[in-house]
């Protein structure tokens, strides 16, 4: 399995405020960036919230699938992040 089978199989299922999963993520070699999209429809509180849901279910069957990963919020020097978009965590596999 690949990180994208995770995002392709949990993370895309995890609930959201008003089911609009406002979050994307980068994939690379060894490490996959949760990228927190900016929403008008959803508050930092909301925002919050579902950043906690999307990186529990990610790491809940990356365990599974990918092995042991660890995640690093707020990393800094991300590059590729999209318009609009905050890197909010790195996970390190």
């Amino acid at each position: 399995s690949t990180a994208s089978d995770v995002y392709k199989r949990q993370v895309s299922l995890a609930p959201s405020y008003l089911n609009r999963q406002p979050y994307g993520f980068l994939v690379r070699d060894h490490e996959i960036i949760f990228v927190q999209i900016s929403d008008p429809y959803t508050d930092g509180t909301d925002a919050g919230l579902d950043a906690g849901i999307a990186l529990l279910h990610f790491a809940a069957v990356a365990a599974q699938l990918l092995g042991e990963g660890r995640w690093e919020l707020d990393p800094e020097g991300v590059e590729g992040v999209p318009e609009g978009g905050r890197a909010l965590a790195r996970y390190w596999m």
